[in-house]
Order: C-alpha cells, then sequence, then structure tokens
C-alpha cells in the first residue's frame, strides 16, 4: 500500500509542479509585458524585470489553490486515463484512501504556499513597490494617483511615496483642530529618527479665521466679484531646512499602508485593522484580507478535493484536455464567487469571518457530494 501512495504522490507531485511553472511562466511574461510601459528615467528595462521576480512569491501564492485543483486533476486523470485507478480500486484501495494520497503533496504545496505568502511574498513585494516608486518619483513631484493618504489623530498625511527603511518623499500635512484646517506643511522628503519624523525642504502655511465674519464671507463669496482680501482667512507662509513632526505613524505602520491588504503578512493586517479602528476609520478591506489569509488551508484543499471528485465521477473516462479545461473553467469560477463577495461584503457590511467562509464551504459540500455518488 505505501507503494501505491508513493506511485500517486509522485504522479501529483509532478503535476502540480508543472502546472505550476507554466502559470508563473505566462503570468510573469504578461506583466513584464504590462509593465514596459512604465519603463522611463531611472525605471529601466532591468528594474521592470526585477520589479516582477520580486512580485513572482505573490503570485505564487495567489495562484496555488487553483494550480492544486488544476494538478490533482491532472495528476489523478493520467492515471485514470491508463486504467491504474480502475486497477487500485479493484486491488482494495477505496476511494477515501485514494482521496488521502492525493492530499498529501497538495498538503506539501500549501505549506510552501502559506511560508511564502507570510514571509516572503509580503517583504519582497513591499521591497519591490518602494524600489519602483523611488525610481519613478525621483523628482519629488506630487502624483495624487498613486500616492497615498493618511490619517494620524487630526492630522491628514499624504505622502508620494514611501519606503519600508523610515524614508518619505512628497509629504503633505493637513492639521485640523476643530474641524477648521489650521496648517499646511509641504515637505521634499522626510526620515524617521529617535522617533520622530525629519522634514526636510519644507513649507509651512498657517491659516487664522475671524470667526464672527463667517457670515459675511458666505454672503461675499454668492456675489459675481469677490474681494478675497476681505474674507476672514488669512495664511502665513514660512520656509525651513528642517523640522520635526510628532507622530503616532512609525515606519513599519507607514509601510503597511502602503502596500494592498491581499499583500500584507496575516499579523500586519490585524495590527493594521487595530490601528484604523482606534483612528476610526474603515477596516473591512484588511479584515477581508485577514481572513481570505485565515482560510486559505481550507479554500485550497477544498478545491482540491472537487478535482478528486472530477476525475471519479464525470470526467473518468475523459480526455487530459477536456479535464483541463474544465478544472481551469472551475477554478476561475470559484475565483470570480471569491473576489464578488468582497465588494458585496462592504456595500452590505457584512461580516468577513463568514463571507469569506462561504466559497470554502461550498466547495467542501460540492466535492463531498460528488465524491458520494462514485460507485
Amino acid at each position: 500500500m505505501q507503494r501505491v501512495s508513493n506511485y500517486v504522490g509522485k504522479q501529483v507531485y509532478f503535476a502540480i509542479a508543472i502546472i505550476l511553472f507554466g502559470f508563473v511562466s505566462l503570468e510573469l511574461m504578461f506583466r513584464l509585458i504590462g509593465e514596459m510601459k512604465n519603463v522611463e528615467g531611472n525605471y529601466t528595462i532591468a528594474k521592470a524585470i526585477y520589479f516582477e521576480l520580486l512580485n513572482t512569491p505573490e503570485f505564487i501564492y495567489d495562484l496555488m489553490p487553483m494550480v492544486g485543483l488544476i494538478g490533482c486533476l491532472a495528476g489523478l486523470g493520467s492515471l485514470a486515463g491508463t486504467s491504474e485507478l480502475v486497477v487500485m480500486r479493484a486491488a482494495g484501495v477505496s476511494i477515501v484512501r485514494l482521496v488521502i494520497m492525493t492530499f498529501k503533496p497538495a498538503l506539501v504545496f500549501l505549506i510552501i504556499a502559506m511560508i511564502i505568502g507570510e514571509f516572503v511574498a509580503p517583504s519582497a513585494t513591499q521591497y519591490a513597490r518602494s524600489m519602483r516608486e523611488l525610481a519613478l518619483n525621483d523628482n519629488y513631484q506630487v502624483d495624487v494617483k498613486n500616492g497615498l493618504w493618511l490619517r494620524d489623530g487630526d492630522s491628514f498625511l499624504f505622502v508620494n511615496t514611501a519606503s519600508t527603511s523610515g524614508f518619505m518623499q512628497g509629504v503633505r500635512i493637513f492639521e485640523y483642530v476643530d474641524q477648521r484646517l489650521e496648517k499646511v506643511i509641504f515637505a521634499q522628503s522626510a526620515r524617521y529618527a529617535n522617533h520622530q519624523w525629519r522634514l526636510s525642504k519644507v513649507k509651512i502655511i498657517t491659516t487664522s479665521y475671524q470667526l464672527d465674519a463667517l457670515d459675511d464671507a458666505a454672503a461675499a463669496l454668492s456675489q459675481a466679484n469677490v474681494d478675497f482680501s476681505q474674507l476672514p482667512l488669512h495664511l502665513n507662509i514660512e520656509q525651513a531646512a528642517e523640522i520635526d513632526w510628532q507622530s503616532e505613524l512609525a515606519p513599519d505602520l507607514l509601510a503597511i499602508s502602503a502596500i494592498r491588504p491581499s499583500r500584507l503578512k496575516m499579523q500586519d493586517l490585524w495590527r493594521y485593522s487595530a490601528y484604523l479602528k482606534q483612528q476610526k476609520l474603515n477596516s473591512i478591506e484588511h479584515d477581508l484580507a485577514f481572513w481570505k489569509k485565515a482560510y486559505y488551508p481550507l479554500i485550497m484543499l477544498s478545491l482540491v478535493l472537487v478535482g478528486v471528485s472530477f476525475v471519479f465521477g464525470s470526467l473518468r473516462e475523459s480526455t487530459m484536455g477536456y479535464r483541463l479545461f474544465i478544472g481551469i473553467m472551475t477554478a476561475t469560477l470559484f475565483k470570480i464567487l471569491q473576489d464578488s463577495l468582497n465588494p458585496i461584503t462592504i456595500i452590505f457590511q457584512l461580516q468577513p469571518v463568514i463571507s469569506m467562509l462561504i466559497p470554502a464551504i461550498l466547495s467542501v459540500l460540492a466535492g463531498i457530494f460528488l465524491l458520494s455518488r462514485v460507485r
């Protein structure tokens, strides 16, 4: 029986590895082609290739559930195509034992994927993004489309680029008091040291209001010809080479906020979600990403179960190409269902812990149902 288990495992190992290599190669090629349009200035072709190579661990983590389904379907399908599964069944190997034999290599790839997703991909992705943004925005110009907005108490911070080493470029700080803008700080760059930020090449605009003249200002603004010098708002502009800025935004939190939730570690997701709740901001996207990662093992194993059930069920006599087609379509439908739950959860304010569990439960139930029909 051990020899049969090793043989089945070898077939599944090989199939998953080949399909993973093919998917990652295609994904990397298409992303490199798409990234070429951003090559300019200091962001060279070599840096673009390096950027996409650093993002490869993230590809592997994202693709592994789909690859697990298709790989198990292909590995067991090759055995079914040569009637080896029939011989195994005739020799007394039960469906449950064959499923367990298939799960063993799937578990190995699952553990590898989880290690990559928690310890390799987040760091590599953060470094890749910092390298890319620093190369593209070395002129310190403000890029509102790709910049980052953050809240720190009653202040709002815009950062053009940020690195994990505690360095920011294109900094804009808007300080409010009693819901009124009191000060705007423009800084070309900032570096974190001694538990505070050191802003460089700074311009400070301080505002002052005449509260008793606000009604007159509203009336003046409604007129066609407005004398702005009569408005109850006065600006004072100062410049400084360097100033210190106290903030609860340490470099690690800043780096976390600069990365998409799906690319963060579970620990960072939990921590940043708590920070957003402390700032009375919406944390549902980070909660969704956290629970999606938490259910990752269940999701992958449930898809493997669906793939196995296809081989023993309706696809037993089908060709390899047809089995691969069914596997890709099934994984794609699962991905669409999973992705569609994100906006639904956000719009209807559902519980992420429940909504992210739904696709895995449906896959498990579908796999068990299909296997129960096998004779």
